[in-house]
């Protein structure tokens, strides 16, 4: 900083006086603050150090008139925690990287502002200046809730074949089933009767689990059908959920296909899909089961970590030799299918980054590409 530079008002005046004495490492205070003039001083008694800038006659710029630059106290604050290292400073340094980076987390952002600035965050410091940053790019997450009866009305009136439910209870918001035109129709026509069902948790302020059905078409890509945002994993809400789900498929009588649907051994979804839909089958995905049977069987699982790598060997020499007798079934040795699959991967395709955001920014994004086609 020197005598003569402008700035459009006092505001940013301070905004640059903020990264200033962070750069240097002091702490300062006001004599005077206001719209028209502006007086800082070191915050260390007895120094020297000081500046003085004023809103020029015309109103257009804020200049600096005098300036102190010297610390008589040595200058430093003796710690790398900065007292004007506010949530709004914070948020300012890490808005774009959380725009670029939806999953920036506060232990990434404390890690980052020490190796980029020198100055150390608390935890609570990187995650408050994270929430202000997300006001900013996304908007209030309170004010979403208020949105998000409103937007469910207009996306019924934009494309009337999209589903939009919200339930409150009392003044506050319960659950919401969305599915879209676009996505009953793709699943109908141009999917397997097949559904993975999964739940994922949400990363916002008041947390909240998205909980979705998800398909896979003839290209074998995931395709989403159907989500609903609520406060937990639970019975009732899997069951609201798939009695949605099933009069949106069922609407009519021109699908009669019936779905078998993947996946984990949650006790809550097991009988949400036994109650809503008896006739279907209902398989459980490989890798849950894996993971369970491991848990419950802690020495068997390390007695068959140590033999893996010789089943493996074993079972490609099998596979080979059956390959070389024109045995068709050798493919059985690699064999799984949809099973296999992960069941949290066709839910989290293409949402990852919506787990950190408020519930109507959930819906907007998801929405906008398939409103977009309808």
């Amino acid at each position: 900083m020197e005598v003569g530079d402008q700035f459009s008002d006092s505001e940013h005046f301070k905004d640059a006086l903020r990264n200033f004495s962070i750069k240097r490492n002091f702490n300062f205070t006001f004599i005077k603050n206001d719209k028209q003039r502006v007086t800082v001083k070191c915050a260390a008694e007895g120094c020297e150090w000081h500046i003085h800038t004023f809103m020029e006659g015309n109103h257009q710029t804020f200049r600096i008139k005098t300036l102190y630059p010297t610390h008589t106290c040595g200058g430093g604050i003796g710690t790398s925690s900065h007292p004007k290292a506010s949530k709004k400073w914070v948020s300012a340094h890490v808005i774009q990287k959380l725009k670029d980076r939806p999953l920036y987390r506060a232990i990434d952002i404390q890690r980052d502002m020490l190796r980029d600035h020198g100055v150390y965050l608390s935890h609570k410091q990187a995650w408050l200046g994270k929430e202000v940053a997300k006001d900013v790019l996304h908007g209030s997450e309170v004010a979403s809730y208020d949105l998000l009866m409103w937007y469910a009305k207009k996306v019924l009136v934009t494309n009337p074949g999209n589903v939009a439910i919200v339930e409150n209870d009392g003044p506050r918001f319960k659950r919401a089933f969305f599915t879209f035109k676009a996505c009953i129709i793709g699943y109908k026509t141009g999917c397997r009767p097949l559904l993975y069902l999964d739940g994922t948790h949400l990363l916002g302020k008041y947390g909240g689990t998205l909980l979705g059905a998800t398909g896979k078409d003839g290209n074998d890509d995931f395709f989403h059908v159907a989500f609903e945002i609520v406060d937990n994993e639970t019975d009732e809400n899997w069951t609201w959920f798939l009695s949605k789900l099933g009069d949106t498929i069922y609407n009519d009588d021109e699908y009669v296909k019936l779905i078998t649907f993947i996946s984990d051994r949650s006790k809550g979804l097991i009988n949400a899909v036994a109650k809503i839909f008896p006739s279907s089958p209902h398989a459980y995905c490989l890798r849950h089961l894996e993971a369970n049977f491991m848990k419950a069987n802690v020495r068997l699982g390390k007695s068959l970590k140590e033999s893996e790598s010789t089943l493996m060997v074993d079972a490609e020499i099998r596979s080979g030799a059956l390959a070389e007798l024109h045995v068709q079934r050798a493919s059985c040795l690699n064999s799984g299918g949809h099973l296999r699959d992960v069941i949290h991967e066709p839910l989290m395709c293409g949402l990852r980054p919506c787990i950190v955001l408020h519930c109507g920014k959930i819906v907007y994004i998801v929405y906008k590409p398939i409103g977009n086609k309808t």
